[in-house]
């Protein structure tokens, strides 16, 4: 097992994300789940994807994250994707998507659902959402829990053969008017292990050290402030 992403949004704006390694700003900064901060998507016509490139190639990861939607406008059931497993060319492996009964589904490149949980979401509410990812072609595997809560089991799906390289942040176009995406307290962990309904906290210095103090201020008289 590796922790090989972990990210809480709350010490971004939109600008900094771009230069920590994701490729889209999204559109602002929300309220976060507990506290801080979430990335927001856009409402717009547009599609949003913010790809973030993983350290290396992994055949099996566990995903999760913090997700929220805004409002209850109508959707086919392919709409609702949330967040996407890619190789590192950002070509598809799984998503992670709600249907039309806002249950969560994980899918394989084809669109065909190998994981179908059985918690519907509500708007304005956060769910946590986890889902294992196997790539070993037709003898591939899924599993998904939501809360903390297995939902769907290990299951055999077909995911290809490319590995896993890269994971995004996505909304598809023309959702509905004003039904926004939030993310918050992601992280992707090589391997089988689910770390379940985690939570991303972002610590601050609040003092400066009498032992470490080999740097200048650029400006004022105090480190941790800067």
């Amino acid at each position: 097992m590796s922790i090989v992403l972990i990210e809480g949004f709350d010490h971004h704006d939109i600008t900094t994300l771009l230069t920590k390694g994701w490729t889209v700003s999204p559109t602002a900064m929300g309220t976060g789940r507990l506290s801080g901060q979430a990335a927001q998507s856009n409402n717009a016509a547009s599609t949003f994807q913010s790809i973030k490139l993983l350290p290396s190639t992994y055949a099996e990861v566990v995903v999760g994250f913090a997700f929220k939607r805004n409002t209850s406008s109508g959707l086919t059931d392919n709409a609702g994707i949330a967040f996407q497993i890619l190789t590192s060319a950002s070509a598809v492996v799984a998503d992670l998507r709600y249907d039309s009964a806002y249950k969560w589904t994980l899918r394989n490149s084809s669109g065909t659902i190998v994981c179908q949980g059985t918690t519907a979401m509500t708007k304005n509410a956060w769910y946590y959402v986890e889902a294992r990812v196997k790539v070993n072609g037709a003898s591939g595997q899924g599993e998904l829990y939501v809360n903390g809560v297995s939902e769907v089991a290990t299951t055999t799906g077909n995911f290809g053969s490319t590995n896993i390289g890269a994971v995004a942040m996505y909304r598809v176009a023309n959702l509905g008017t004003n039904q926004q995406f939030f993310w918050d307290d992601m992280y992707v962990n090589t391997g089988a292990t689910f770390l379940g309904d985690v939570r991303v906290e972002t610590l601050y210095p609040n003092v400066d050290s009498s032992t470490y103090a080999q740097w200048s201020f650029s400006t004022g008289s105090t480190g941790y402030t800067l």
